[in-house]
């Protein structure tokens, strides 16, 4: 017998992504040599915006992502999941002046040269502010994504957090290899 093929996107989108969601969900510091580093890192960016708490609500939460940060195909599986009350939708952004409907911003090493100019434009809003930026000792977002060896870890900064207005679970805190407090 057949398996039935699905032929509604949404649903697609539905599966991949949970599918996603559940190769993090279990193992928050996942090895990158078991499933694509770009999926593993997708599923964080979700579980992030997932476990933070911003001071207004919204029926759908925008991550706002650096072009060519993540590829496109990664995101995919995470865009449109359900959020809190309502669903994620990811964008990606070329500009810093693009980010003004952001939620969450994840700045990858292209967005490396003008990073200030990337915070500044979110600074002062309650935007998640997430970097995959290899080399930084001491993260200038809230959240810094890093590989050591062969497995996907993360700081958190919590003042910058605190200064925008957010909240992170303390699940999301406990899990991070480093957490500063200042």
């Amino acid at each position: 017998m057949a398996r039935p093929e699905l032929h509604y996107p949404a649903l697609r989108r539905l599966v991949v992504g949970l599918g996603v969601l559940c190769a993090c969900a279990f193992d928050c510091h996942a090895d990158s040599r078991d499933r694509g580093e770009p999926q593993i890192k997708a599923g964080f960016l979700y579980n992030f915006m997932k476990h933070t708490e911003w001071p207004e609500t919204a029926r759908e939460r925008i991550l706002c992502v650096g072009a060519r940060a993540l590829p496109d195909d990664s995101l995919a599986g995470i865009d449109r999941l359900p959020l809190h009350d309502g669903r994620l939708a990811v964008r990606v952004v070329q500009s810093p002046e693009e980010t003004h409907t952001c939620h969450a911003l994840l700045l990858g090493r292209q967005q490396r040269a003008n990073l200030n100019g990337w915070l500044n434009a979110v600074a002062m809003r309650p935007v998640l502010t997430i970097g995959d930026l290899a080399g930084i000792d001491r993260p200038s977002t809230m959240i810094n994504l890093f590989t050591e060896g062969r497995r996907v870890r993360y700081d958190l900064n919590l003042a910058p957090a605190r200064q925008a207005g957010l909240k992170f679970n303390p699940r999301l805190i406990n899990l991070a290899d480093t957490v500063y407090e200042e």
